[in-house]
C-alpha cells in the first residue's frame, strides 16, 4: 500500500511536469514551426534584435532580408524571426484603433 502512494505522487508529478511545461514548450515551437513555412518572399517581419524587414529570399536553411529603411541585407536563422506578418498587421489595426480614441477625446 505504501508503494501505491508513491506511485500516486510520482505519477501526478510526471503529469503536472508535462502539462506544465513540456506540452506548451511544444506547441510553441510547432507555432513557430508553421508560422515559418507560412512566410513568403516580400513578407515584413521583426527580428529577434527589433529590425523591420522585408524577405527577400527564403530557403530551408536561412532567409535573406532587406532592413528597413535602407534596404541593407542580410542572411538571418528562421528562429531570428520574433514577430510574423499577420502579427504585425494587428498591431497596425491596435495602434489605428488607439489614435482614433485618442482623437475622439481630444487629446
Amino acid at each position: 500500500m505504501k508503494y501505491a502512494y508513491y506511485a500516486i505522487v510520482v505519477a501526478a508529478f510526471v503529469a503536472l511536469t508535462y502539462f506544465s511545461y513540456i506540452r506548451p514548450h511544444n506547441q510553441a515551437t510547432l507555432k513557430k514551426f508553421r508560422n515559418n513555412e507560412r512566410l513568403k518572399t516580400g513578407d515584413r517581419i521583426i527580428t529577434i534584435g527589433g529590425f523591420y524587414a522585408t524577405i527577400c529570399e527564403k530557403n530551408e536553411v536561412d532567409y535573406i532580408i532587406a532592413l528597413e529603411p535602407d534596404g541593407v541585407r542580410m542572411r538571418i536563422s528562421p528562429e531570428a524571426i520574433a514577430v510574423y506578418p499577420e502579427d504585425i498587421q494587428r498591431s497596425i489595426d491596435a495602434q489605428k484603433e488607439q489614435a482614433k480614441k485618442l482623437e475622439k477625446y481630444g487629446q
